[in-house]
């Protein structure tokens, strides 16, 4: 683990929470909040639901009504000021999103000797002071994912949008593979992958983008509705899930929440990528294999004109290029005379 990585997506995240809570009242849009975290707006949100727990909406929406909640039972404000004042537009809205928050009704929570609690728990990510109603992180812990970093090339594939849920994709990946064996490409070494560009915490069910697409070796004529793409190589971070396609969704959020913040890796601003190794014809589903995979930032080469470790010991060389021969020889000589003046 790489505790300065860890700590700072934690203090990034942390950030983002402490806006939260002081602006309730605020209309929060996700992509001032990557600003405040300094992540991609791309990546944000799935960064943000899969460290905590929770979306953004989920946790104002908690947020709000626990603020309410403490409200009633500590000031002397009616039903309606509360849920004006939690910004919900009518006494009925607010009361049947309390009572599917804490079970029970505003006014019966009120007068409960003990105050139930929001339903569902608070994720194990996260604790509230709700003295404060200040959310912050728990210290990030271990995470046993095996994760190998793997240089993939550009792919030229053919590829074809499904709109709606993510698990709904059965269909359209049906149709490219038929296709693909119609024109005699489903060859045994065939690449056939999934795109996924939304954020599924972020965007409704339905309109959800996903494309299916098929690794091809040379030009050919596509049908109707399919898209000639090039599928971006690159550094990707890379899971091997095997099992049911089912497990692709929390393979990714375990990828974001636990693997990338104590990886020493940033996330790139493009789509989730998922590489299927195997048939589904001709395996059980519990012997499937999905490389789940996360584009990754290139690392910038350490500089050659860099003042080494040594040459910052001892100070700038004046007249002298870093990292030229007669300088590393000046500041050599600097260093000898520095150690034998402290001796």
């Amino acid at each position: 683990m790489k505790a300065v990585t860890s700590n700072n997506y934690r203090a990034r995240i942390d950030r983002v929470l402490a806006h939260l809570a002081a602006h309730l009242d605020a209309d929060l849009s996700l992509a001032e909040l990557a600003r405040i975290a300094h992540f991609s707006p791309y990546h944000f949100h799935r960064m943000f639901r899969a460290m905590t727990g929770e979306s953004v909406a989920a946790l104002v929406r908690r947020l709000r009504l626990e603020t309410a909640g403490r409200a009633l039972r500590e000031r002397d404000r009616s039903v309606t000021d509360v849920a004006l004042e939690a910004g919900y537009g009518s006494p009925e809205a607010f009361t049947h999103a309390f009572q599917q928050a804490f079970g029970a009704a505003p006014s019966d929570y009120r007068r409960a000797v003990v105050a139930p609690r929001y339903l569902p728990p608070l994720s194990l990510e996260l604790t509230l002071d709700r003295a404060t109603m200040r959310l912050s992180l728990e210290p990030f812990g271990s995470t046993d994912m095996d994760v190998t970093i793997e240089v993939f090339p550009d792919r030229s594939a053919a590829c074809l949008r499904h709109v709606g849920p993510y698990d709904h994709a059965g269909p359209t990946y049906e149709r490219v593979l038929r296709w693909a064996a119609t024109a005699g490409l489903l060859e045994r070494d065939a690449v056939v992958m999934g795109l996924s560009y939304d954020d599924p915490g972020a965007v409704a069910e339905n309109a959800l983008r996903y494309d299916v697409c098929f690794g091809l070796a040379e030009p050919v004529a596509l049908p109707v509705e399919f898209r000639l793409e090039t599928v971006r190589g690159g550094r990707y971070a890379v899971h091997t899930l095997r099992g049911p396609y089912s497990g692709i969704h929390d393979a990714f959020r375990r990828l974001f929440g636990k693997w990338l913040p104590t990886s020493g890796e940033e996330v790139d601003n493009r789509p989730c990528l998922e590489l299927h190794m195997s048939r589904p014809t001709e395996v059980p589903e519990s012997e499937r294999l999905t490389k789940v995979c996360v584009l990754l930032r290139n690392k910038s080469p350490r500089s050659t004109t860099e003042p080494t470790p040594d040459a910052r010991a001892v100070g700038p060389v004046p007249g002298v290029v870093i990292g030229s021969s007669e300088g590393r020889r000046q500041i050599s000589r600097r260093l000898r005379q520095a150690l034998e003046t402290r001796r």
